[in-house]
């Protein structure tokens, strides 16, 4: 018997983690993920839906690794889309010749031993003597002394 029979939820989790991971260590972007995805899902409904489209079951396999490879670029889609500095306005994209970073606190500070940390939102950046909106968020360290 097939142990990965047992756990259906396992044999999809793994790649879309596997997704995760690849989009956090590799730092790419598939440029056409907005196409390739849906198209991959529109293929899969095909063959769950479609009577008429008879396969054999030597090539079953071509099924399943659509579904797998569906999970996977699921996984890394959402990580590119759900992470800040990806984005084409992060602060991190102005940071060379910067002159002004306009920011608001986003916690309450924590006071450490020698320091404050401060969680701050990145609302604009001067650069060139204009304003450019930006998102993202970056941790600030205030050392201790009289006027902190």
């Amino acid at each position: 018997m097939n142990p990965w029979q047992q756990i259906p939820f396992l044999r999809f989790l793994i790649p879309f983690l596997a997704g995760i991971l690849t989009a956090v260590y590799t730092e790419y972007q598939i440029d056409y993920l907005n196409y390739i995805l849906p198209g991959i899902f529109f293929i899969v409904i095909l063959f769950v839906f479609e009577r008429r489209i008879n396969v054999s079951y030597s090539y079953s396999w071509f099924f399943g690794l659509l579904i797998v490879f569906a999970f996977f670029l699921s996984g890394f889609h959402l990580t590119v889309l759900n992470t800040e500095k990806w984005h084409s306005n992060h602060f991190g994209k102005f940071l060379e010749n910067a002159e002004l970073f306009y920011a608001k606190s986003a916690e309450p500070y924590l006071e450490k031993q020698k320091s404050y940390k401060i969680k701050m939102q990145i609302l604009a950046v001067r650069k060139n003597g204009q304003w450019i909106k930006t998102i993202g968020n970056a941790m600030c360290y205030f050392e201790k002394d009289n006027n902190a």
